[in-house]
């Protein structure tokens, strides 16, 4: 994810980005929520079964409010707290 946040934060052509079941670690999330939040680009997102703890889910909310390009979000199997749920 370190190498990836760089990446889309300045790309402008990739729309769609699948990380299913790909090995980050919950505390790599928040990186991946801040570069989400400076791509104006990418429209679909794929976590299903990535751990995300409540401070991860907090930084996707907050990513998702940010980035208004992002239309699609796949969050199943990730096991978020369901009293963060709301907020994303």
């Amino acid at each position: 994810v370190s190498n990836l946040a760089p990446l889309l934060e300045n790309n402008s052509t990739l729309t769609s980005l699948g990380l299913d079941f790909f090995s980050i670690d919950a505390e790599m999330v928040p990186s991946l929520a801040f570069a989400l939040k400076q791509n104006t680009f990418l429209t679909s997102l794929d976590l299903r079964g990535i751990i995300i703890d409540d401070e991860g889910a907090s930084c996707l909310a907050s990513s998702m409010l940010k980035d208004t390009s992002l239309t699609l979000i796949n969050l199943s199997l990730c096991r978020i707290n369901p009293e963060v749920v709301p907020s994303l």
